[in-house]
């Protein structure tokens, strides 16, 4: 007879929904179910690797041969043990979403020796997948039997100093830690066993927004997301002559390295930090990061009210501070056809422009900053999202008329402004009183 170890660690208190479920799911498996040995075991109040180690040990004590880990925020679907037992796959998960922003698939693809997030996936297959969680996972015996214990675990691993340049940003020293479940998976790789999702099983996830019908919905944009961040990823290790591995590692950290690479040279005079701006190397990762994370619902809205507003696609716009140019990007995509980039001449401009040019964006035009008193030019529309903060209190007035100055009489602004918040943006200035006046004039 096959004995099954389902094994719950209970982190807090069990949701409602999930005890209801879990109770229905036992009901089901006793009263309706295959003629299974099935031992219950839970851990509660532990951290999540010693909890997972624990019920491995009793369940392999008790002669298990097979460990099914179900976590306790989890709703399963009706016959979710028999389908994962009849994959007969070492290690076989259902299919559920993260609970945060921007709510993925818990699948990874492993590739490079880094795992990635699977962001798109096909429902109803059987896929071989380079990690799971273990909110749904079905494993056999014989994972464990050549796993070395302790088989889940929190570690801290450093990425290869290779994956960065400058080694005076103590590059080599960057670590990350590496969840216990992706441990996990790790190993089962390395251990020659393969690891499998059924995307016909589709989990609920207490506390989380996504499910199977509204994932549908997202997916579309999920894969115009992934296609995007591909192709930017690409365009910087193209761009830094390095591997598309080393871009991807750049990327993760990018905010910290940008962090460290401001405080390491210190700017202080304006002069000092045009020059920074123009020389930084991190700066375009940390831009494509946060546009490809955090601001990226943020760009999608921008240029949906700047089409619902201004549908005329012959108007002049002007990106002041365009950074590595995605917001010029997805408008000129969208189709409007006068689009200048302007921002100060240096590293992340030079990228921006490579990019665009690679695009055969023709139509855009490239204006170095500060933009010399001689350029009449004057704008529909001026876009300026989280660049005013950058800017030297000594010369803020004089971009604020600058700004006035180029924009038409019957002109519009779209800018957004973040300033302070210096512990995590050490390159923002504060906003004074003085500031405040001046940012009036652009309504």
């Amino acid at each position: 007879m096959v004995k099954i170890g389902i094994c719950l660690p209970i982190y807090g208190s069990i949701p409602s929904n999930s005890f209801i479920n879990f109770i229905n799911f036992l009901h089901d498996l006793f009263v309706n179910g295959r003629n299974w040995d099935i031992q219950i075991f839970m851990k509660p109040n532990m951290t999540i690797d010693k909890a997972r180690n624990d019920l491995v040990k009793v369940a392999l004590e008790a002669k298990c041969d097979y460990i099914f880990f179900i976590d306790s925020d989890m709703i399963l679907p009706k016959l979710t043990l028999e389908r994962l037992y009849d994959m007969n796959v070492p290690v076989a998960s259902g299919l559920y979403f993260a609970k945060s922003p921007p709510y993925l698939p818990v699948v990874r693809d492993f590739i490079e020796d880094r795992f990635i997030f699977k962001k798109i996936i096909d429902f109803g297959k059987i896929i071989e997948v380079g990690g799971v969680g273990m909110g749904c996972c079905l494993i056999k015996k014989e994972v464990f039997d050549k796993l070395e214990y302790p088989w889940f675990k929190f570690e801290w691993k450093k990425f290869a100093p290779s994956a960065y340049e400058e080694n005076d940003l103590e590059a080599k020293d960057r670590v990350y830690q590496e969840s216990e479940d992706l441990g996990f998976c790790k190993a089962v790789l390395e251990s020659g066993f393969k690891i499998y999702l059924n995307s016909d099983i589709v989990c609920g996830h207490v506390g989380g927004v996504v499910n199977e019908e509204n994932y549908l919905s997202k997916k579309p944009d999920m894969i115009k997301l992934a296609e995007l961040e591909t192709k930017w990823i690409g365009y910087l290790a193209e761009f830094d002559k390095i591997s598309y591995k080393e871009a991807l590692d750049r990327l993760e950290f990018a905010h910290d390295l940008y962090k460290k690479e401001w405080n390491r040279d210190n700017p202080k005079t304006p002069q000092e930090i045009k020059e920074w701006y123009s020389k930084s190397k991190f700066m375009k990762y940390d831009l494509l990061a946060w546009h490809l994370a955090g601001r990226r619902q943020f760009d999608l809205n921008l240029v949906k009210t700047i089409e619902e507003n201004l549908p005329n696609k012959e108007i002049e716009i002007l990106d002041f501070g365009c950074g590595i140019g995605m917001n010029a990007y997805e408008l000129l995509k969208k189709g409007y056809i006068h689009i200048t980039c302007a921002d100060v001449p240096g590293e992340t401009f030079d990228f921006c422009q490579f990019v665009l040019k690679k695009e055969k964006l023709k139509s855009v035009r490239f204006l170095p900053v500060p933009i010399h008193p001689e350029f009449k030019n004057k704008f529909d529309l001026i876009i300026s999202f989280d660049v005013l903060e950058h800017v030297p209190d000594e010369e803020f007035e004089e971009t604020i008329n600058k700004l006035i100055e180029l924009k038409k009489e019957n002109g519009t602004f779209f800018i957004t402004t973040s300033f302070g918040l210096q512990e995590a943006h050490p390159m923002h200035f504060n906003l004074s009183e003085e500031k405040r006046k001046l940012l009036k004039k652009l309504i």
